[in-house]
């Protein structure tokens, strides 16, 4: 039986089966007991906590040792940040400014909240729809600290606000939305801060994911996992592939691995 400390767990396609629209009860009850047996477990996401919140990761009867957040923008772990990001404050006021120009939609990203910015446009209403997300209030912005934007605009829009904004980072990570950050976003450094916090190597650690954010993940943990659903480039890294989320992938991943 091989022993594992700490353990993280991405989410989306992952746990959450966005074609049964619900999450993977069998492989939850399957993390619940690892987190019995004494292994500390992290939700690893690329969303924002406001985000995988309302998605119900905190409900899930799981204690949850911590998080990594927006695909490692921040990650919380022993009742504090470990890590976090920040925006200048003046690229916020001026992102805001030519999207509001040219009638774009956006959420500013915090650490614990998500603001809607400006009526919801097409490209909005198609992401909330194909993410099950709850629509954020719609807030002024004052002056916080904002980790990164959630930008709902289509591949065509790209080229402007880049060249408009070039020391920003882009990572357009579906048809209607892109993640602007002022740093890579890269869950791995987050898995190191939490790793070194609590003094576990990285041999005694464990990572499943699905999608071309946990190439990260895989290089900073001993042992990774891929969904069966996952992108053909996380397989070809993983150390095991398991079955879909659909069919239990982590639940029967997990045996795989206790009991041999």
């Amino acid at each position: 039986m091989r022993k594992f400390k700490a353990a993280f767990f991405d989410l989306d396609w992952t746990l959450y089966d966005h074609k049964n629209h619900g999450w993977d009860r069998e492989s939850v009850e399957a993390i619940r007991q690892l987190k019995q047996r004494g292994t500390k477990v992290f939700i690893c996401t690329a969303r924002p906590y406001h985000s995988f919140l309302h998605l119900g990761a905190m409900n899930l009867g799981i204690v949850w040792d911590g998080y990594i957040a927006s695909a490692g923008g921040y990650c919380f772990a022993d009742g504090k940040y470990l890590y976090t990001t920040r925006m200048k404050r003046d690229d916020v006021i001026r992102f805001l400014a030519l999207a509001k120009e040219r009638g774009k939609t956006l959420e500013l990203i915090e650490l614990k909240e998500r603001k809607l910015m400006f009526p919801l446009n097409e490209a909005a209403k198609e992401f909330y729809r194909s993410f099950c997300e709850v629509v954020p209030e719609a807030q002024p912005y004052e002056g916080e600290d904002v980790e990164g934007i959630n930008f709902f605009s289509f591949p065509e829009d790209d080229e402007f606000f880049q060249k408009a904004f070039p020391h920003l980072l882009y990572y357009r990570y579906c048809d209607m939305a892109v993640d602007i950050t002022p740093v890579v976003h890269e869950k791995g450094k987050c898995v190191k801060k939490i790793l070194s916090y609590y003094g576990i190597s990285k041999e005694e650690s464990l990572g499943f994911g699905d999608d071309l954010q946990d190439l990260s993940l895989a290089k900073e943990v001993g042992y990774f996992i891929c969904m069966g659903n996952g992108k053909e480039e996380v397989k070809q890294v993983a150390d095991y592939v398991t079955e879909t989320v659909w069919n239990g992938g982590v639940c029967k991943a997990l045996k795989h691995l206790l009991e041999n």
